[in-house]
């Protein structure tokens, strides 16, 4: 089954480019930071022991998530290719089909990335579903491109899942304003 989209009709590199450019204007204003909803504190920090300060240039790799236009019909389509009583069962999607069809427009993704490499981050892959984006750089540059804070832990049981000594958010990250309908979680 081929699954097609209108919606990259008019992906032209200048339509892009004004995007971006329209997009990092606004990341000037420092007040136009907002926090992002589906973002919160980990749990396990009332259980921690905090550390410090992370030293900022202290490489790190991220995953910036990036939010689901059309999440209610990626459900519908999983549950129908799931389902064997559907006539999409079974009728699975690549990667790229699913990241054309449910995922961010291009002039989003890059709009996101500008911003990014604008603070000295180096994106290393954007996936094919368009969901997530692989980010290097230091802690220092991730604090300054978040508006956030990452300090060192170490988890006060040992039986805690994961590591014992971690880093964390310690203030939930930030994104300029024009991007908070592209970033879900970093």
């Amino acid at each position: 089954m081929r699954i097609t989209s209108t919606a990259f009709a008019l992906n032209r590199p200048l339509v892009a480019a004004s995007f971006a450019a329209l997009a990092l204007s606004q990341f000037a204003a420092a007040d136009s930071f907002v926090g992002l909803k589906k973002m919160s504190l980990l749990p396990v920090l009332d259980r921690s022991v905090i550390l410090g300060a992370i030293d900022p240039n202290t490489p790190m790799h991220i995953a910036v998530s990036l939010n689901v236009p059309k999440l209610d019909a990626l459900q519908a389509r999983a549950d129908a290719v799931s389902n064997p009583k559907s006539p999409l069962y079974h009728q699975f999607m690549t990667p790229e089909q699913v990241g054309l069809t449910y995922g961010l427009p291009t002039a989003q993704i890059q709009a996101v990335t500008s911003y990014l490499r604008s603070n000295g981050l180096t994106v290393r892959n954007i996936a094919k579903n368009r969901m997530t984006i692989q980010v290097d750089g230091t802690a220092g540059q991730i604090q300054k491109a978040f508006q956030t804070q990452i300090s060192q832990f170490h988890a006060m049981s040992a039986e805690e899942n994961g590591r014992q000594d971690y880093y964390a958010f310690t203030k939930l990250p930030m994104v300029p304003l024009s991007l908070s309908s592209s970033v879900a979680q970093v």
